[in-house]
């Protein structure tokens, strides 16, 4: 199996055709520039993506997301976007995050540039891990009803933010 194979068995793609792309404006969507991962998705459209979009597992909010993200319109026409799908969670909290850290790290190799939605503060964190042991600049944005902020810096129960 060639190297993008070996990434893609961690995720489930997307039923992309549930995603519309329509709007009243003449413009072209992001939605349809981006190539989505199928069961027939070969390693090709993969490789040449600058832009690789998944989703955290178990993200309930992923499908909306897709949908408001992908009616947007493209000002980049010439990027190559490929939305992997979900992550595929482990048995455990721990293999899910494992996976996750070796995904990242094997995309960030690549020099792929990751959109990564979903999840909850937790996993935040988790990806913000995976990211720091590789050693390089990081940019997250977290959009939320607050900002968790402790005084505590030490504390195990402290916001994720503390901890990155």
């Amino acid at each position: 199996m060639e190297p993008a194979g070996d990434l893609l068995a961690y995720f489930e793609p997307v039923d992309h055709k549930s995603l519309v792309f329509t709007h009243p404006f003449h413009y072209s969507p992001l939605g349809s520039t981006v190539s989505f991962t199928t069961e027939k998705t070969g390693g090709k459209e993969f490789e040449k993506a600058k832009l690789v979009i998944f989703s955290y597992p178990g993200s309930a909010e992923a499908e909306f997301i897709r949908k408001q993200l992908y009616s947007l319109s493209s000002h980049f026409p010439g990027l190559p976007v490929i939305d992997l799908g979900a992550f595929r969670k482990g048995k455990t909290m721990a293999d899910t995050e494992s996976g996750l850290k070796d995904v990242i790290a094997e995309l960030s190799k690549m020099q792929k540039t990751l959109l990564i939605f979903g999840g909850d503060m937790q996993a935040t964190h988790t990806v913000y891990k995976a990211f720091s042991t590789l050693e390089q600049n990081v940019n997250i944005c977290g959009v939320s009803a607050g900002i968790p902020l402790s005084t505590d810096m030490d504390s195990p129960s402290a916001p994720y933010l503390n901890k990155i």
